[in-house]
């Protein structure tokens, strides 16, 4: 955080614990010349929002559907360019008791606050990790898509694993509470079953390899472009506007009780003659479309996110040159705007924020500091739409989440003070109150609104039952909905509001540690819970470092081991700009001091110091409760 406080939960609303941080909750408005105060936060892929169309408000083009998630459909060739239906996404059982996704959505009745059983939506069956998606298209084709192939227990990895196994050890812990078990089991399946597909496809790649192209491509029509085996991600092409139309009917569900689709079948069938036993699941995701049957906007689309990416990897900054229309969904790309004219004048861009943006302008090329001139371009923009039109344009709630969505997870003090604040946008809390309850009177399943109160709601019950009204929205609408692409953050933002919403104290194994005392008794089956969801984050998105740092956070309830190894890979994903990584490396010397291990005590106390010395403008030094065991260790070793 930049308020350079430890992780740990405090004194919280209705006698709840809020998470790391809290003293946000008191912090009034921030003034030019203070330090920033994210609340929680960490980096994470940045978000678009989907092109906005001449002529039409409050939609969603390509796949992002309306906000209510139904897809726009479009004509055949000859007539317009119709969007791929897509497979829906699958809606678990409530008997799965306290991790079942509800299949329906009930209506908006405001957040009671009385205590509530979890019911956490697990991941749909698309969850993806994909990669830079402009970096994996083909530009010699009419255009192109992506097959996932997988069990029917979600994909994972490693770290999704650690985290499944983290909340399976919590779980056992718990045995009065079946539904705790259950869940735990199913977080834990979760990872044993993609790694059998894995191993199957590993044993027989070059088998493997022959059956999908046999069941997928189609003579001067289809062709697979790559297969990869980690994954199990197959990329095709289409050679012709007659590959997409086949690719579209493969992809039709058998019946409406079943979302199988023939691709699925045809899969099934190749993948058994080289003796697959178990069952998959086939999904498309990624569609992309050449300059063909009016499809430039797609293109341009695909150029906007190959910048962006060649700006999140450091390679080089958007040319001034480059003026497509962004993929935000809003009239000017909100997302890139703000990198493009700040990269290429000395100038600070004019807005609210620009105190902000003024005192990192020095450091404009940090990923840090990108991320953050992202997120406040969004906000922005948000603010004007609101005010210019007396607060009844909805596209102004959807660039104010899309802000959310590209800045760190926060609390909700800091949700509100960007919201409200007077140095920061100012906004009429009333009457953005008024349009947003209006929008959900009508629409129950918004998702854009519905987050919108979530993150403003202090941390309880309510926070954690809105949270879940998200996710199972989203869910509901599948990839139609623009917040799917997000469905990492969101699940990382659930996944810490139910450790929050537990009434125990949790006091961090840091401290505990630095007192050579044993762990307590605390809120296993929250625990549970939340390590759980963070799980179905990580199946989103793995290297999200949110729900890699909340992880860690979480595993040191339950695992030094797996705390470690969760903060190792922090650290090898965030920018050394980070401002959590001097506190990582502080955790991680204090942890390897009860390994005995003189060498990493000293590697990562030094490197917490030079990290904390280098820290951007802003973000405060790193809290003694952290920083003084950590150089207690050190200097046992040094005597």
């Amino acid at each position: 955080m930049a308020d350079g406080t430890p992780r740990q939960p405090g004194t919280g609303d209705q006698g709840q614990q809020p998470p790391p941080d809290a003293e946000m909750e008191g912090q009034g408005d921030l003034q030019p010349g203070q330090p920033v105060q994210h609340g929680d936060h960490h980096h994470g892929q940045a978000g678009q929002l989907a092109p906005q169309v001449q002529g039409q408000d409050y939609r969603v083009q390509q796949q992002a559907g309306p906000m209510h998630g139904q897809a726009d459909q479009q004509a055949p060739p000859g007539q317009g360019f119709q969007v791929p239906q897509q497979a829906a996404p699958m809606m678990y059982h409530p008997g799965q008791l306290g991790y079942g996704a509800p299949v329906g959505i009930p209506p908006y009745q405001g957040f009671p606050a009385a205590p509530q059983q979890y019911n956490i939506p697990l991941a749909g069956p698309a969850a993806a990790n994909t990669g830079p998606p402009a970096l994996q298209m083909s530009v010699a084709a009419f255009g192109g898509a992506t097959i996932r192939i997988q069990s029917p227990a979600l994909a994972a990895g490693g770290l999704v694993a650690g985290a499944s196994a983290a909340a399976a050890y919590a779980a056992s812990k718990v045995a009065e509470s079946p539904a705790v078990v259950v869940g735990a089991s199913l977080a834990a399946g979760a990872v044993t079953g993609i790694t059998t597909l894995v191993a199957f496809y590993m044993s027989n790649k070059q088998q493997t390899d022959e059956a999908i192209r046999r069941a997928v491509e189609r003579e001067r029509h289809i062709q697979v472009e790559q297969i990869e085996g980690g994954s199990l991600l197959v990329r095709v092409k289409f050679l012709t506007l007659a590959g997409y139309w086949v690719m579209r009917s493969l992809n039709e569900r058998i019946d409406r009780g079943s979302d199988r689709t023939c691709l699925q079948l045809l899969l099934e069938d190749e993948l058994q003659r080289i003796g697959w036993t178990g069952p998959i699941q086939v999904g498309m995701e990624g569609w992309w479309f050449a300059e063909e049957e009016g499809q430039q906007e797609e293109e341009e689309e695909e150029e906007e996110e190959r910048w962006e990416w060649a700006e999140r990897l450091g390679k080089q900054s958007v040319p001034p040159s480059v003026t497509t229309e962004g993929d935000s969904g809003l009239p000017e790309d909100v997302s890139s705007v703000a990198a493009m004219s700040i990269a290429s004048a000395g100038e600070v861009e004019k807005g609210p924020l620009k105190w902000l943006r003024a005192r990192l302008q020095k450091h404009k090329d940090s990923p840090t500091a990108q991320r953050e001139f992202k997120a406040f371009r969004s906000w922005e923009e948000g603010a004007d739409i609101l005010t210019n039109s007396g607060y009844t344009d909805l596209w102004g709630v959807k660039a104010l989440v899309l802000g959310f969505m590209q800045h760190y997870m926060g609390t909700p003090s800091f949700t509100s003070t960007v919201l409200y604040g007077q140095s920061w946008l100012n906004l009429n809390k009333a009457q953005l109150k008024k349009l947003v309850t209006s929008q959900l009177q009508a629409d129950p399943t918004d998702s854009t609104c519905l987050l919108l109160t979530a993150l403003q709601l202090p941390y309880g019950d309510s926070r954690v039952q809105t949270l879940q009204q998200v996710v199972a929205a989203i869910l509901q609408h599948g990839p139609g909905d623009w917040l799917y692409q997000h469905l990492h953050h969101i699940y990382c933002y659930l996944g810490w509001a139910i450790w929050a919403a537990s009434p125990q104290p949790k006091p961090t194994m840091v401290s505990k540690l630095s007192q050579g005392s044993d762990l307590p008794t605390t809120n296993l089956s929250a625990l549970a819970k939340a390590l759980s969801t963070m799980a179905s984050s990580l199946m989103y998105k793995q290297d999200h470092l949110d729900t890699v740092y909340y992880t860690a956070e979480l595993s040191k309830e339950v695992s030094e081991t797996e705390t470690i190894r969760q903060w190792e890979h922090f650290l090898s994903l965030a920018p050394e700009c980070d401002d959590y990584v001097p506190r990582v490396h502080y955790y991680l010397a204090t942890l390897y001091n009860q390994q005995k291990d003189r060498q990493k005590v000293i590697h990562h106390f030094t490197m917490g110091q030079q990290r904390e010395a280098n820290r951007l403008p802003g973000f405060p030094k790193v809290s003694r409760s952290i920083k003084d065991p950590a150089r207690k260790a050190y200097e046992h070793y040094l005597s």
